[in-house]
């Protein structure tokens, strides 16, 4: 007996120690296996995969889009760096970008450079320091890239590799055929094609084809076990995109490429949706819950989270009138490279702090932004009620200016002949974003020949005298917005240097006469009549190189010996003053023209019912 006690204690004692090392061994084998299994935490699939939820946004009904031309702001005149934009770019801005520009606070225009991709754009408006616009396109092209390049990663590295070895291993006779051939497609790098040919099959899911399933649908690829569809955040936060954001994004390839925001040194600004923003974060949130531990490198997600925070927190920034460190923003920009059809820029206005600024960001066009502008404009409505229509006469007000600049002066007369530069810029940009054509003589005299209203709304705007300010303040608001001046110059006493008469004459401007020394011509003999209406043309002809047809009456008078000298000496218009934006066409060596003073309320009078 004690023998066999012995024996039993022995084994005992074996057993004691022997199984707690074969529970180790099965420990270590169970984490070893695990550590091969990818489905330790499995994903759910099909209608029980967690959805991602979006905020209550919609400002319209679903299905609506919204216009965001809706929300553009409309300009009193340009920003003060518009000149310097559209030069240092040379921009092909046309007169209707221009009234665009003041009607909506944007337009688009053409790429006239050879800069066909984004990154060469940015590059292009680095190098001039053009202020850039980040934008709801710009953004969402950035969030379709990055994601792509999520979705391809993890294709790759995990489902491609997954999916072949999950249909080596099973047995499906009953699709041997689309097995092979997918198995055959995966190899060859073509995930998504296989996954099309299993959707149309009738597979009994394992836990591997569930999470494979359920990963697919993270990344946007249609459910191949269930009706569920992928993932598509641009698709769903469409509404607040513009139509034309929705069919870029759709259709635009994308890549993103390394890092280089030092070379963008131009100020960067935000005009996006911080809706928008807000539905994308919540995207990379919603993915990096999920899929944190399901051994897929989500490092993409997680610096395109991060990026969409900055811009947020910028934007709200620049909202509030708060500085910003800029660095960070350009990131985005410099990433970003796509190459479309057709690039455009958009030129946008944006208030800054209470200062418009003129910003650009490159475009692409699907859709038109802003609605078109038609020349025959005629009858469209005025802002002021347009006066009746004189039978025999047409409808084309003549403006007339002295002074575009400031004075002290307390003289009513005196103070009266002077328009200061801004409110001139006023009411340029008023006849502008009017759509209102600005003529030249011939064009003028063309009209008066017709004996009709022109189809669209038309002036002409003259200066008297030939002073300096015509040169340094008139003529560049005039080319600035696309218009066109006529200047009645004193040949023998221009304040206008030569060779500046002969620049505005060859950027369109009207070189006229008015007279050569300024007398009152009634009061002069007629041989010194003949002079200074003959004498003044030839003398402005050999300046300028071009044709000289029409002359202004020094002090708005003549009589009727100036008629028959003016009219033989080759002019086909003499101009006087007067309250008429109706002209006689049987007059057309009298004709009048409507004094223009300081203030826009009473320049939109006269546009309508001619002077008081």
């Amino acid at each position: 007996m004690q023998k066999e006690d012995v024996g039993s204690r022995k084994l005992n004692i074996k057993g004691i120690v022997i199984l707690p090392i074969v529970v180790l061994l099965l420990i270590v084998s169970f984490f070893v296996f695990r550590s091969h299994i990818p489905n330790m935490n499995p994903l759910q699939y099909g209608s029980n995969r967690p959805k991602l939820e979006y905020s209550n946004y919609i400002p319209k009904q679903i299905g609506e889009k919204v216009d965001k031309s809706d929300v553009a702001i409309e300009l009193e005149i340009f920003p003060s760096n518009y000149t310097e934009v559209v030069e240092s770019n040379k921009f092909n801005i046309s007169q209707k970008n221009r009234v665009q520009l003041l009607r909506y606070g944007q337009t688009v225009v053409e790429d006239g450079s050879e800069e066909d991709t984004f990154k060469n754009a940015i590059s292009k408006l680095s190098t001039s320091k053009t202020p850039i616009l980040l934008t709801n396109q710009i953004v969402s092209l950035y969030y379709k890239g990055v994601m792509q390049r999520f979705k391809l990663n993890v294709i790759e590295n995990n489902l491609q590799k997954e999916l072949l070895e999950e249909l080596n291993n099973r047995k499906l006779k009953e699709i041997r055929d689309t097995v092979n051939e997918c198995k055959s497609l995966l190899v060859e790098d073509k995930y998504e094609e296989c996954i099309d040919l299993l959707r149309q099959k009738d597979i009994q899911p394992s836990n591997n084809l569930q999470r494979i399933d359920a990963l697919n649908s993270y990344i946007g690829i249609n459910s191949f076990l269930t009706d569920s569809k992928g993932e598509d955040v641009l698709e769903k936060v469409s509404n607040l995109l513009s139509e034309n954001d929705t069919e870029v994004v759709k259709k635009t390839d994308v890549s993103i490429q390394n890092d280089d925001n030092s070379s963008i040194e131009s100020q960067v600004y935000s005009d996006v949706d911080l809706v928008l923003l807000e539905e994308l974060i919540n995207s990379t949130e919603y993915l990096i819950k999920n899929l944190s531990d399901q051994n897929i490198d989500i490092a993409d997600i997680a610096e395109l989270g991060k990026q969409l925070t900055y811009i947020k927190e910028y934007t709200e920034k620049q909202n509030a009138g708060e500085d910003n460190d800029v660095l960070g923003i350009k990131g985005i920009l410099s990433v970003l490279d796509y190459n479309p059809e057709n690039p455009k820029f958009l030129l946008k206005s944006i208030k800054v702090k209470d200062q418009n600024i003129l910003t650009v960001s490159p475009y692409i066009e699907e859709k038109t932004l802003v609605p078109e502008v038609l020349d025959s404009n005629f009858d469209e409505a005025y802002d002021y009620p347009r006066s009746a229509f004189v039978r025999g006469r047409i409808r084309l007000p003549i403006l007339m200016y002295h002074h575009i600049d400031t004075t002290s002066s307390t003289n009513k007369f005196v103070a009266g002949l002077y328009v200061s530069p801004l409110e001139f810029e006023k009411q340029v940009a008023y006849l502008t974003k009017k759509n209102y054509k600005t003529v030249n003589i011939p064009e003028f005299n063309t009209i008066l020949s017709s004996g009709k209203n022109p189809e669209q709304k038309t002036v002409m705007i003259t200066f008297d005298d030939g002073l300096k300010s015509h040169y340094t303040q008139a003529y560049p608001i005039l080319k600035k917005y696309g218009q066109t001046g006529v200047f009645f110059v004193i040949s023998n006493r221009s304040y206008i240097a030569h060779q500046q008469l002969k620049e505005m004459a060859n950027n369109g401007m009207g070189i006229e006469s008015h007279s050569k020394t300024h007398p009152d011509l009634t009061k002069v003999s007629t041989e010194e009549l003949s002079a200074e209406i003959v004498g003044s043309k030839s003398v402005l002809e050999s300046i300028t190189g071009k044709s000289v047809t029409g002359i202004a009456y020094p002090g708005c008078v003549a009589d009727d010996r100036a008629f028959p000298i003016v009219q033989g000496g080759g002019y086909v218009a003499g101009f006087s003053c007067g309250r008429s934006i109706d002209i006689s066409t049987s007059s057309k060596f009298m004709i009048p023209r409507v004094h223009i003073d300081n203030g826009l309320d009473g320049f939109i009078k006269i546009l309508s019912v001619g002077g008081s």
